[in-house]
């Protein structure tokens, strides 16, 4: 006899506690492995899932919330837009965390996959966001541009550092020369066009650092 639904949702709500515990002795290695675990949760049940780790965000332990972090580096279908926008708005709240394990991969990591899967959602959500005034937001989000970003989309991640480029605060600062380093680097052909728009204010640094 099958499993009964009240039975597979105390199932997984057995699997999940347990996640949650082993993410807050995690290493970086484990908590890969875990976030896929978790993936594999939402899966087979997202809403419930999904709910089930909302706490996860704002846990006390900041390894706990990095897993939670990486857990929204899926690949859902396509098609499914409602997915992706759950996502996102978890992704919200990560944005705004200092801890260096979550920076670590919020911006490079999780933003990245999601603009790279699908730019048309991502793209215009991460513009919105542009304009917050947290130093920690504004940074996490030129960290995402670098990489497949930068290679894939370079016009859409300019015109996102464009909102961000103003700004003169150390951590934004880096981030924001990091991203168009990456730009330049992957995509030579935009070499001309960054340093025709944004030379003036690249060259504003808080340190000395490399030309483009």
């Amino acid at each position: 006899m099958g499993a009964t639904e009240a039975e597979l949702s105390k199932s997984s709500a057995t699997r999940i506690g347990e996640l949650r515990g082993r993410a807050g002795q995690s290493t970086e290695d484990d908590r890969a492995a875990l976030a896929t675990d978790l993936i594999a949760e939402m899966d087979r049940d997202f809403e419930g899932t999904f709910d089930a780790t909302q706490d996860w965000v704002l846990d006390p332990d900041e390894r706990v919330r990095a897993t939670a972090c990486l857990a929204c580096a899926q690949k859902p279908d396509a098609s499914d837009i409602v997915r992706v926008r759950r996502l996102l708005s978890r992704l919200e709240l990560f944005m705004a965390d200092a801890s260096p394990v979550v920076e670590e991969v919020v911006g490079p990591q999780v933003i990245a996959s999601l603009l790279v899967q699908f730019p048309t959602v991502a793209y215009p959500w991460l513009k919105e966001w542009a304009v917050a005034d947290e130093e920690t937001v504004r940074a996490n989000i030129a960290r995402s541009l670098g990489g497949e970003p930068a290679r894939l989309f370079p016009m859409e991640s300019v015109d996102v550092l464009e909102l961000l480029a103003v700004d003169m605060r150390p951590k934004v600062r880096t981030a924001v020369i990091d991203a168009f380093r990456q730009i330049v680097a992957a995509r030579p052909e935009m070499r001309g066009y960054v340093l025709s728009h944004f030379s003036g204010l690249i060259s504003r640094r808080t340190e000395p650092e490399e030309p483009l």
